[in-house]
Formats: structure tokens, C-alpha cells, sequence
């Protein structure tokens, strides 16, 4: 029994440590055009770092399996790759404990 509750602990928890979409502000769309200049592809989400002519931006993607389902792979993030992105800001919330 008391295994069986750690097995349970265990797999709920990356569940409920995970965000969702409220983080995002869906009022702000954010429409982005430039060069990549890096790149991550790890868990649990990929990052890119992209130059527009309005400057540098750091770039969170879905996590890499759903990307690469959507038909985004590893090499398109090369640095020096043209990149077009379409995502939403990021809201700073600030909380008090």
C-alpha cells in the first residue's frame, strides 16, 4: 500500500509543478522576425535566443517532443537560421507569502 502511494506521489507530481497558459498574456500577441544567434533544445522546454532590429529576445518553446510533432527538429534552430515567431509575452507576477 504504502508503495503504491509513493508510485502515485511520484507521477503526480511533474503534473502539478507544470504551468499552463495563464502565465501569458493572450491580450498581447507578439510577432517576432529575425536570426537566431543560440539555441536550446533540453526539457522541458527549448529556448532560443533571436536578434530582430528591434534587438535581442529570449525565445521559450513548447517542450521539444511537441515541436518535433509539429514538424520544428533540432536543426532548424541552428544559429544563423531566419526565424519567424509567433507567441504571446510573458506576465511578471509578483506574489506575496
Amino acid at each position: 500500500m504504502n508503495l503504491w502511494l509513493l508510485l502515485a506521489a511520484l507521477t503526480a507530481t511533474p503534473v502539478l509543478a507544470h504551468h499552463g497558459w495563464s502565465e501569458y498574456d493572450t491580450n498581447r500577441p507578439l510577432n517576432l522576425v529575425g536570426t537566431i544567434e543560440s539555441s536550446s533544445y533540453t526539457q522541458p522546454h527549448g529556448h532560443v535566443r533571436l536578434k530582430t532590429d528591434s534587438g535581442s529576445w529570449d525565445v521559450v518553446l513548447a517542450p521539444p517532443s511537441r515541436t518535433e510533432s509539429r514538424g520544428l527538429v533540432k536543426s532548424m534552430l541552428a544559429p544563423g537560421q531566419h526565424a519567424v515567431v509567433f507567441g504571446r509575452f510573458f506576465c511578471f507576477r509578483l506574489r506575496r507569502y
